[in-house]
């Protein structure tokens, strides 16, 4: 299946063997219809962040008055604006030539996905509350406290909000962090001024993980590709000859056009994960610089997608085996990038050697186009 994979990726570390960008944003400067595609994910966010926070506030009414229909008809409200919504974002987008379809969960499968965490967060405030309609003391401060978990969640994904807006207006993600500091200082303040006398089991700790989590998967679901596998690796097969999408950072040049050292196709491969990290994976190999090393068979020349280069046929152990518990990467999203240039992936020459064109920095850009920086808090690298 080829397919474009979005994750969130921080700045390209070119190396062989394993990169492990861990965690969040650094963002190259948006340019061309990158722009586009930043604003519809940043309207997206901002949907996520109302239809959150409406959400919780209707289970927090529903402890207060115990009215199921007034619940519903809250949610259902706010569904039905969620919904037109994330339409028109994508229809914006789609109006200045960019897809942001498939870089996206739709609007159900995020209010899902809402729901879902949602019913924990209440389930685990609700716990030890007497809430038979006897009890306003525990009906209020079960209100109280979901409304705090409304507020902070509304407050966490407005500040991933504004950051994919624009992320070169905040390149380290300072501002960003200040606003989801200032964000997590008013859930303890509410907590701590709600909270005493509440015989809720719940903890601010573990309700504000709840939320955190909650926030990390509306940005992860609006900027990880759900057409793309989770179980198994992807072929990605750019077109011989036809560039690949648009540079992500103007210093970097393109379009890329990716190939392998015989001008034959180039291929990688990806698979979705479900946290909100990334690791690419730089295949290696030997390397040659000119006519007489090249004729030495000592690199691969192609990457087969039914072969040994498919992650999926060779590599049944480390960071490739998704089945392993005990595999730190499993729940990764992981782009394996395939070497078929000879060139550890830093060449860009077209000298008329009977070996054809050394275009690793093309075909790894390209590959980087493929994957769309998209944003990315602050970076640990890790390489071998």
């Amino acid at each position: 299946m080829t397919t474009r994979f979005y994750v969130r990726m921080a700045r390209l570390v070119l190396a062989v063997g394993v990169v492990a960008l861990v965690g969040s944003q650094s963002a190259y400067a948006a340019a061309d219809p990158t722009t586009f595609e930043y604003k519809c994910l940043s309207d997206k966010q901002k949907e996520g962040a109302k239809y959150c926070k409406s959400v919780l506030k209707a289970w927090g009414k529903w402890d207060k008055l115990l009215d199921d229909t007034k619940r519903d008809e809250a949610i259902t409200k706010a569904l039905n604006k969620l919904t037109p919504k994330w339409a028109k974002a994508e229809e914006k987008a789609s109006l200045k030539g960019v897809d942001c379809t498939i870089s996206t969960e739709t609007a159900g499968d995020m209010a899902a996905l809402i729901d879902d965490a949602v019913a924990t967060i209440v389930g685990e405030v609700n716990d030890g509350l007497d809430l038979s309609g006897t009890n306003k003391d525990d009906q209020k401060c079960g209100m109280k406290l979901l409304n705090a978990a409304a507020t902070k969640c509304l407050k966490m994904l407005l500040a991933e909000k504004k950051y994919f807006k624009k992320p070169d207006k905040d390149p380290g993600g300072a501002k960003r962090a200040e606003a989801r500091t200032k964000a997590s200082n008013k859930f303890s303040a509410d907590w701590a001024k709600f909270s005493p006398g509440c015989p809720t089991t719940a903890t601010e700790a573990g309700i504000e993980g709840r939320v955190d989590a909650l926030s990390d998967a509306v940005v992860l679901g609006t900027v990880a590709s759900p057409a793309v596998s989770s179980d198994q690796f992807d072929t990605v097969s750019p077109a011989l000859g036809v560039p690949v999408d648009y540079p992500r950072d103007p210093a970097q040049g393109g379009p890329y056009y990716p190939t392998c050292i015989y001008n034959t196709p180039y291929h990688f491969f990806v698979k979705r994960g479900s946290v909100n990290k990334l690791l690419m994976y730089y295949q290696g190999g030997g390397a040659c610089w000119e006519q007489k090393t090249c004729q030495i068979p000592i690199c691969d020349s192609e990457v087969n997608p039914a072969g040994g280069d498919n992650p999926n046929n060779s590599f049944g152990t480390g960071f490739a085996d998704l089945t392993n518990p005990e595999n730190p990467f499993k729940d990764w999203n992981i782009v394996f990038v395939s070497y078929c240039t000879c060139d550890v992936h830093f060449g860009d020459s077209d000298r008329p050697m009977t070996i054809g064109p050394q275009a690793g920095r093309r075909s790894t850009s390209g590959t980087t186009a493929f994957t769309t920086p998209r944003s990315l808090r602050s970076l640990r690298v890790s390489t071998s």
